[in-house]
């Protein structure tokens, strides 16, 4: 037996101390991540990337809403981490992995109850690892996509717990994972929906759903929404701020709009699946296994995954081609069809012949992808990404005192997040830019605006500013040291009423 058939037999049979190995070395590699990469930042003086910012401009309020078409659960997830840990790098690395940790624990704990195999949910577990947008993209960036993660993840396991325990309690449960998972990113109600037509297409859960108390479910999780959903419609322009980004109705091309749609959404759907599918193709070709060794009976946890991914699918191309959606990321998807690389491993836990060596395969895939991650992610977070991606590596102490020295500057405006580094250094600064709603109602002078890379204002905000009866003084630009020795231009004007 090689050393990696003995890691992998340990891995999907054996315990870490009161857990099982896999979940257990999960969480190990999330918090050594957590703390590792905090302590990057530290050492090097480096400031958050675009995405922490963002969160770190929202931190002294706790809201119904925020601006960007984000929902607020990632925000208030932040704000209560900050009221215990305080205004720091380690408290969002902390959010961010905790995060992992509610996704990788859910996912697990609802196989398990499945009634899957230890070697099987170890393998379900470490499928995600395989996933591009949470073994790369949720440790180098991301925000309110890590919430997604957790609290799709998190529905899946209370739908689960409501199947196999109906008490009051795991009616309420899942009322809140449910609007968790709502707050956390809007496209999760795809998900949420998917899981709720699976579930009523398989008997046993559907004579769970259908009795009077599953209305305290969705009671539980209207009342969870109703803020968000008043002050969302309060802040109409706030919700949709983003909604360009997906270019509807927008496509230029001989094809009709609802065949670019679809075109768009196999893509997207493709790239997502791209990696977990080579990993299971590889798997099978080391098994050696033949077309007929993958089919079996499908179990009543192979029905639930597998309908779920389905349904959640189809919701969002129904959803693809009435919007004409031309521009459709990856990302995006994630929600839909995070379940989809889980059903590809668990399914082997009931072949005759070859299941052991794929989900072998598979584990060994989700290792590696965490493990091959941790270098990059460590250099990333030194020298920084490109563009935007770049500004955590400016010297913010020395901006900071540069912008201090004319006044007692109270607010800080400008056109993209990355002024949120800013709140590191002074957590009482107004941080503001166009996306924060009714942002000009709340800059307290002595106020600045500030910009990257030119000598002139860019994006709206300047207009949007002069509008409201704002003059820039004089501007002063700065060639802003970074780590590694270069610089770049930084440049800030005082915001004086006409």
């Amino acid at each position: 037996m090689t050393v990696v058939d003995r890691f992998t037999d340990w891995l999907g049979n054996a315990k870490l101390g009161p857990l099982d190995a896999a979940p257990a070395l999960a969480v190990l590699y999330f918090l050594f991540q957590a703390v590792s990469l905090a302590l990057i930042a530290y050492v090097s003086g480096a400031g958050v990337g675009i995405d922490d910012a963002e969160q770190l401009i929202y931190l002294p309020h706790l809201q119904a809403g925020y601006g960007g078409s984000q929902p607020p659960v990632y925000n208030w997830i932040t704000w209560l981490a900050a009221q215990v840990g305080g205004t720091n790098v380690f408290t969002l690395k902390a959010v961010k992995y905790a995060m992992l940790i509610v996704a990788a624990a859910s996912v697990y704990a609802a196989l398990r109850l499945l009634g899957y195999s230890q070697s099987a949910a170890s393998a379900g577990l470490l499928s995600l690892m395989v996933i591009q947008q949470v073994f790369w993209g949720a440790q180098s960036g991301l925000s309110h996509t890590l919430a997604a993660i957790a609290f799709t993840a998190l529905s899946f396991w209370a739908m689960v717990n409501l199947i196999k325990q109906p008490k009051p309690i795991s009616y309420v449960v899942f009322g809140l994972a449910a609007a968790a998972a709502i707050l956390a990113k809007y496209n999760c109600a795809l998900f949420i929906a998917g899981l709720l037509a699976a579930a009523l297409s398989l008997r046993d859960a559907r004579q769970v759903l259908l009795t009077k108390w599953f209305a305290v479910s969705l009671a539980v999780a209207l009342a969870a929404m109703m803020p968000t959903l008043i002050w969302n419609i309060e802040n109409l322009d706030a919700l949709l701020a983003r909604t360009n980004k997906f270019d509807m109705q927008a496509a230029d091309s001989a094809l009709p709009g609802a065949a670019v749609s679809f075109l768009e959404f196999m893509r997207a759907c493709l790239s997502f699946l791209a990696l977990p599918a080579v990993v299971l193709a590889i798997g099978a070709l080391a098994a050696r296994t033949a077309p007929r060794d993958w089919r079996h009976a499908a179990t009543g946890g192979d029905r639930l995954l597998w309908r779920t991914v389905g349904f959640g699918a189809l919701f969002a191309l129904i959803l693809v081609l009435a919007a004409e959606v031309t521009t459709l990321r990856e990302r995006w998807m994630l929600p839909v069809l995070l379940m989809m690389p889980v059903a590809m491993a668990v399914w082997t836990d009931g072949m005759q012949k070859g299941g052991a060596q794929v989900r072998k395969v598979v584990m060994i895939a989700g290792v590696a992808c965490a493990i091959g991650a941790m270098p990059v992610l460590w250099y990333i977070h030194l020298a920084g990404g490109m563009g935007l991606g770049r500004s955590g590596r400016l010297d913010y102490p020395a901006l900071y005192q540069e912008i201090q020295s004319a006044a007692d500057v109270r607010t800080v405006v400008s056109d993209q997040s990355w002024i949120g580094n800013f709140r590191l250094l002074d957590p009482d600064l107004t941080l503001l830019t166009d996306e924060v709603p009714h942002f000009i109602e709340q800059i307290e002078g002595p106020a600045v605006l500030i910009w990257l890379d030119d000598k002139t204002p860019k994006g709206n905000v300047a207009d949007l500013l002069l509008e409201a009866g704002y003059k820039l003084g004089d501007v002063r630009s700065l060639d802003v040291p970074m780590r590694f020795g270069r610089t770049r231009m930084v440049s800030f004007a005082r915001l004086e009423r006409e």
